[in-house]
């Protein structure tokens, strides 16, 4: 079986005009081992601290630049700091899975680009193609050597992502897609700054294929800009400290994640974990599923992930190779590497990415990719399960394990002329609000956010209304939304909203997850509620606005029910039709049949569950005491949940009989 993988130092392989090619590792590395072994503590700790936070003030920068709604409100993007040979130092708190792609463009061009056009002081290297190492076409990653004293000391790069790219849909989420031809166009790695000057005629290529210009404009200098910051502060820190203290720095931050990961992965016995899921439509209107898998497999000091099982790509699923291996980073440099201030260089020495060409988290070219949100995401679930059954099998390790957040994003793509007559193409980013699953020794964060991007948020309604011609009728939690359990999952939420200042809108919803919940909990822990568009046509909310009410449910208001499926183009919405979207909830950990009376209890009086899953979920009988208030009735909740455990027993999987048993070993 042909496979795409990374040596043991995690120098990776990439797929390249039909070939598979090794990037050569670059010689330089600054900072010797005997100069780590001798660099001051103190003088170590505040250069470490400090290029921590040129990375960091490396995003803010294209915060304040950028005008998108995805950087601004969301902070969609991230940094990333590198050394010259392409191994990451630090990664930003933003978006993890653009960090973890973009060691592959720099080392593409170190590859290509380095012996025909040169790299320069003042060079930057703009790229998008998801066969080189972006998620989609919209992650734009922007890369900047750093040169000292005439040598390449360096990297800084970027990857945000921008605003409108081109491609057949608005916003270039491209639902209906049937290969990359109909998406927005793949650039791999070109010199878009040379020498310190953003060249006009590929600025002017880049943004000819864009609905709105000025706004993809924008995000590029934004790009370009943070990059300078990164670059001179380091130069700051070079003509302060030296560069053989700072790239002694730069490579003891990476050795001491190495060992910090090594240390926590020994405790670990040898071992293979697995799990699977399904995704849904890959195509309007198809109504087929198809299995997504990853293992996982743990030798001495290594550990491989394979998707084997996968299903062959298929329509507009698929997410890159670098998005699947990114996800699974997500979720390692949290559990294993939590106290290394996203630090990951070190831990990818021992890891080991094999992939399937051809499979959803692999696909080859020409397929489509601009929703790789799904394949990304729901890799990044599959290792949240694989991570947690595997670091389950350790004391220590078992309190930093965590069950799934919110999983696939259920975007819900819009296009149009907005409130100023203008053309618009964007996805809402409501569901950045996310929800934290539950650990093995609490409960998850209601509209917690997501643990892929600790920075983003949940954009506030009226900077939505502000940028596109929608107002809104409510947004709010949803109760037992969360998946039950020991601890509970966190809970999701809904919005709904109606045409404001525009006559329509277009929609293009780019989604999976909506037919089942993809995930499951851990320990026992049950899934969450799945990702849900809903529409209601004519409805009478024109009426209820000039009587001042507003709908705050949509199956209260009159008109037509109309079924979305996950993928749709061209569904459009009028004055008085109302959009709705949920997005899934969190998972739950260990049986909720274990979970304190008390905490469910505390849960219905808070609106997080409802009084029906106190009994449903969690076997818990309520009575009300003299005041009229829920109260928990002990000898009745014991019975419930005996009664409960005892119906499982009698499950037929798990009867004694000769063909039970023949069933249940197969």
């Amino acid at each position: 079986m042909t496979q795409i993988q990374t040596d043991g130092s995690g120098r990776p392989l990439a797929e390249w005009d039909g070939k598979v090619l090794p990037y050569r590792p670059v010689d330089f590395a600054p900072g010797d081992g005997e100069q780590r072994e001798q660099i001051d503590p103190i003088t170590f700790e505040i250069v470490k601290h400090g290029l921590w936070n040129v990375n960091d003030e490396h995003g803010m920068t294209i915060t304040k630049v950028s005008g998108s709604p995805f950087s601004n409100d969301a902070y969609d993007y991230n940094t990333v700091l590198l050394t010259a040979a392409g191994e990451y130092v630090f990664f930003g708190p933003s978006i993890q899975h653009f960090a973890g792609t973009m060691d592959f463009p720099i080392r593409w061009i170190l590859e290509h680009l380095e012996p025909d056009l040169g790299i320069a002081d003042g060079d930057m290297f703009l790229s998008n193609d998801p066969w080189i190492g972006a998620i989609h076409q919209s992650d734009v990653q922007v890369a900047c050597p750093v040169f000292w004293h005439g040598e390449l000391f360096c990297w800084v790069a970027n990857a945000l992502h921008q605003y409108d790219m081109g491609g057949k849909t608005p916003g270039s989420f491209c639902a209906d897609a049937r290969d990359v031809f109909d998406e927005p166009t793949p650039i791999s790695p070109i010199k878009i700054v040379e020498q310190g000057r953003l060249r006009p005629d590929l600025e002017r290529m880049y943004l000819r294929h864009s609905r709105r210009p000025e706004m993809l404009a924008l995000d590029l200098r934004a790009q370009i800009a943070g990059n300078l910051v990164a670059r001179d502060r380091i130069r700051a820190f070079l003509q302060r400290y030296g560069a053989e203290v700072v790239g002694a720095t730069m490579q003891k931050v990476i050795d001491d994640t190495e060992q910090s990961f090594v240390t926590r992965l020994r405790r670990v016995p040898d071992g293979t974990w697995r799990h699977e899921t399904h995704v849904e439509a890959a195509l309007p209107g198809d109504r087929a599923i198809y299995r997504v898998a990853l293992s996982v497999e743990k030798r001495g000091d290594m550990l491989r992930f394979t998707n084997e099982g996968s299903h062959d790509q298929a329509g507009a699923l698929n997410a890159s190779y670098a998005g699947w291996r990114a996800a699974i980073l997500s979720i390692v440099n949290p559990l294993l590497c939590h106290d290394q201030m996203y630090a990951i260089g070190g831990a990818l020495r021992h890891l080991r990415f094999d992939a399937t060409p051809g499979t959803i988290n692999c696909p080859t070219f020409p397929a489509s990719v601009t929703n790789a949100q799904i394949g990304t995401l729901i890799a990044g679930t599959l290792a949240t399960i694989v991570m947690g059954k595997l670091a389950a099998s350790d004391d220590e390790l078992r309190n930093q394990v965590f069950s799934t957040g919110a999983t696939l994003y259920p975007m819900s793509a819009i296009s149009g002329l907005d409130q100023f007559g203008r053309s618009f193409g964007s996805g809402f980013l409501d569901p950045m609000g996310g929800a934290i699953g539950a650990s093995a020794s609490s409960d998850g964060v209601d509209t917690g956010g997501v643990v892929w991007s600790p920075r983003s948020l949940m954009p506030n309604v009226e900077q939505v209304e502000a940028a596109f011609p929608v107002l809104y009728l409510y947004r709010r939690e949803l109760s037992d939304s969360g998946g039950a359990g020991r601890f509970r999952g966190g809970n999701a939420a809904t919005f709904a909203f109606v045409p404001h200042g525009t006559d329509a809108i277009v929609h293009a919803p780019a989604a999976s997850g909506c037919a089942f919940p993809p995930t499951a909990g851990l320990a026992g822990g049950y899934p969450a509620n799945p990702n849900a568009f809903r529409l209601k046509r004519g409805t009478d909310v024109a009426e209820r606005f000039a009587q001042s009410r507003i709908p705050q449910e949509l199956d209260l208001l009159a008109g037509e029910s109309v079924l979305v499926d996950p993928k749709r183009s061209g569904l459009i919405q009028r004055a008085d039709d109302v959009w709705e979207v949920t997005w899934g909830a969190a998972t739950g950990y260990g049986d909720p049949l274990e979970r304190e009376p008390a905490r469910v209890l505390d849960d219905l009086i808070h609106g997080r569950v409802t009084p029906q899953s106190t009994i449903a979920l969690y076997g818990v009988v309520l009575v009300r005491d003299g005041a009229g208030r829920p109260a928990i009735d002990d000898a009745a909740t014991a019975a419930e949940r005996a009664a409960r455990r005892a119906a499982r027993l009698r499950h037929p999987l798990l009867t004694t009989s000769s063909e039970g048993v023949d069933d249940a070993s197969h």
